[in-house]
């Protein structure tokens, strides 16, 4: 069964998506209208609610469709739409599906799964925030004056990030985290994962808290005067490269 739905995006100043196990897409595109693309089965698709009030477009699956039975079949993808030109707010959830966002530019992008990987390209926010459980983070191309990441169990990698003041934070899971420009401020904490930041910066102000955790610079002085790092590594080891190493670190890009 397929359901398409189409909304002035006039009338759309924020995107709020809720799911359970439907694979999720969204992108920027050559529409000029806010475009909601459903295949699945009938009865999961009729179950999807889709509402527009206040400004705010409501796509939520019930929950209940977690609950495994054998004598079913079932799938669904979603697939929404943006203009090019649409600058509202993103927050979109899912449990066990995976989420890819492309191309996306808006005042706040929130993104975020239990157990589904999340995948992104090109996003420009003025806050944007990536998270998950036990899912990993792909990611390549991420603009944000506010930068928040934060995982517990994945493994992920972030490349070509611009942002002023950056986040992130892990219990188990490594980050691997490839700055595209110079940030005025990064703060991150891991119990025992690994981290590797690269960034085209000859020296950082660290500040750096932990136990047996160890904090490497490579090609990057410590200066009182210098942008600020504050790390936490509990059992872990962080890794910052700087200059010309990160500049070559940074050429790598997220499949």
């Amino acid at each position: 069964m397929n359901r398409n739905e189409r909304f002035a995006p006039d009338k759309v100043a924020r995107l709020e998506i809720r799911l359970a196990w439907a694979t999720l897409e969204i992108s920027a595109d050559d529409v000029d209208q806010v475009q909601l693309i459903v295949s699945g089965t009938d009865a999961d698709v009729d179950d999807l609610k889709v509402s527009l009030e206040g400004g705010t477009l409501s796509v939520e699956q019930p929950s209940y469709g977690l609950t495994p039975r054998i004598d079913l079949v079932r799938w669904m993808q979603i697939f929404v739409r943006l203009p090019r030109n649409w600058r509202g707010a993103v927050t979109a959830s899912t449990i066990a599906g995976p989420l890819r966002a492309e191309g996306l530019e808006g005042s706040d992008l929130c993104l975020e799964t239990v157990s589904g990987d999340l995948r992104t390209r090109n996003l420009t926010a003025i806050e944007a925030k990536l998270r998950t459980v036990t899912g990993h983070i792909l990611s390549d191309g991420l603009q944000a004056e506010r930068l928040g990441l934060r995982t517990i169990s994945g493994s992920s990698q972030v490349d070509g990030i611009r942002s002023r003041t950056a986040r992130f934070s892990s219990v188990s899971g490594s980050w691997q985290l490839g700055f595209a420009a110079p940030f005025q401020s990064l703060e991150g904490a891991s119990v025992s994962g690994d981290v590797c930041v690269t960034a085209p910066m000859d020296a950082v102000h660290l500040i750096s808290h932990g136990k047996s955790g160890r904090v490497i610079l490579e090609r990057m002085l410590q200066r009182e005067d210098a942008p600020t790092v504050t790390l936490t590594e509990v059992a872990g080891q962080a890794v910052l490269i700087g200059s010309a190493q990160a500049e070559a670190a940074s050429t790598g890009k997220a499949e």
